[in-house]
Formats: C-alpha cells, sequence, structure tokens
C-alpha cells in the first residue's frame, strides 16, 4: 500500500511540475505576445510620425518653389520696368532716329 501512495504522490508531485510548467509556459507566452503588440503600436506610430515629417517637407519645398517663383517674377518684372523705361526707349527711338539719318546722309553722298 506505501508503494501505491508513493507512486501516487510521485505522479502528483509530476503533475504538479507539470501544470507550473503549463503556467510559465503561458506567461511567457503572453508576454511574447505583449511586446508584439506594443512593437507593433510603437511601428504604427513610427511610421504616421514619419508620413507626416514627409508632408511636412513636401509643404516646406511647395512652399519654397512658390517663394522661388515669386522672387522670379518680381526680377523679371523689375527688368521689364527697367527695359520698358519711356525715358530708355525715348533714347533708344532717338538713337534709331539718328541712325537712320546717318545711313540718308551717307547714301546720297555715294
Amino acid at each position: 500500500m506505501k508503494s501505491i501512495n508513493n507512486i501516487k504522490d510521485l505522479f502528483n508531485s509530476i503533475s504538479n511540475k507539470f501544470d507550473e510548467f503549463s503556467t510559465q509556459v503561458e506567461e511567457i507566452s503572453k508576454l511574447i505576445l505583449s511586446i508584439g503588440t506594443a512593437l507593433t503600436s510603437s511601428m504604427t506610430q513610427m511610421a504616421e510620425k514619419i508620413n507626416n515629417l514627409t508632408q511636412s517637407l513636401d509643404d516646406i519645398l511647395k512652399i519654397t518653389d512658390i517663394e522661388e517663383i515669386k522672387t522670379s517674377m518680381h526680377d523679371l518684372i523689375e527688368t521689364f520696368k527697367e527695359e520698358l523705361d519711356p525715358l530708355k526707349i525715348q533714347k533708344l527711338i532717338t538713337d534709331l532716329t539718328q541712325l537712320v539719318k546717318k545711313m540718308k546722309q551717307q547714301f546720297t553722298e555715294v
């Protein structure tokens, strides 16, 4: 009888150890799952932040392009203003008129 009790105790002890081991494996599994969930959440947040940063950089580049276009337009307008200045045009017409007169004189002299 004693040996049957010993065998029962041994089986109970083994069963208890398996239960403890199963509980530990379950806790480790939960921990790994928790780490995976946290990692996934972190990666999602990081991806969103990268997308936001990319969008911000795109917006900055667009603003920079607009500023460059604005500056170019102002430069072009200033060039037109300078070149189409009435005094410059008057001088150009006067110079052309004098040149035509000189050419006529040379043509009539020949």
